[in-house]
């Protein structure tokens, strides 16, 4: 029973901290989190360009409350189980030989789904910082971790993976970079607000503008406007922010209507 115990508890101690977390960042849109996650959403399920979506970013934050509410109530009780549990083991039943091995290949599947020439993996590295990149390292150990060690029978280190990789997650979808399936022409970017000064550079794929807004206000407003990237910076000197709007197969065009 001890080991029962304990088990249950280094499980629920790792769900609470993750759902606390996801829970609180979804359910307040922090820097656009929710539209950021719903649009991701979206693109992961088959065919949904072609239907209207179920639900819409205010259900998915009153269910991300539901999350942030639960989950601290399911960390605190997952770490007194881990009080009570001592000398818990560390082992979980052995998985059968078909199991294991659809477990390893559907961790393969998500690898190479991540990491193919269109990932999200492989657009984060080759495109994020020091952070994003550190981010995206974590996500692949947890992506080859998790199975492995699940198969394996080791509860400590599949649910290390699991939350490690799931907290990595978080950061990447604060990273502030939108990856959406639908396309915006430059005209619809210059129209969003708290932006001015406003240029399109010679090959039509990128527009620069001076942030004179709240910097959240605008991450919303590009999400709704399905901005395919989103870049910010901050520049040493002048403290000043600038949003660039990236997409480099759209069709080049000579000016921007501003």
């Amino acid at each position: 029973m001890a080991a029962s115990g304990g088990g249950s508890g280094l499980f629920s101690m790792a769900w609470g901290i993750w759902a606390t977390g996801f829970g609180w960042i979804i359910a307040s849109d922090f820097r656009g989190a929710a539209h950021r996650f719903y649009e991701l959403s979206q693109r992961s399920v088959p065919f949904s360009a072609r239907r209207a979506p179920l639900v819409g970013v205010g259900f998915l934050r009153i269910l991300a409350g539901v999350f942030a509410l639960i989950g601290p109530a399911v960390l605190v009780g997952g770490l007194l189980e881990l009080v009570r549990g001592e000398g818990a083991s560390d082992r979980l039943p052995q998985l059968p030989v078909p199991l294991a091995a659809t477990v390893v290949l559907v961790g393969a599947f998500g690898l190479w789904t991540a990491w193919r020439p269109s990932g999200l993996l492989r657009r984060e590295w080759a495109e994020g910082a020091d952070l994003q990149r550190a981010a995206v390292a974590v996500v692949t150990a947890a992506l080859v971790g998790f199975p492995a060690t699940l198969a394996l029978g080791h509860q400590t280190a599949m649910l290390a993976s699991w939350l490690g990789g799931g907290l990595a997650g978080l950061v990447l979808l604060l990273s502030g970079r939108f990856i959406f399936a639908e396309q915006v022409q430059a005209e619809g970017f210059a129209r969003l607000p708290g932006l001015r000064d406003l240029v399109l550079d010679p090959a039509g794929t990128t527009l620069r503008g001076q942030l004179t807004g709240e910097l959240d206000a605008l991450v919303k407003a590009a999400a709704r406007h399905h901005v395919t990237a989103l870049r910010v910076t901050e520049p040493a000197l002048d403290d000043l922010f600038h949003a660039y709007y990236t997409d480099a197969e759209a069709a080049p065009c000579p000016t921007a209507a501003v």
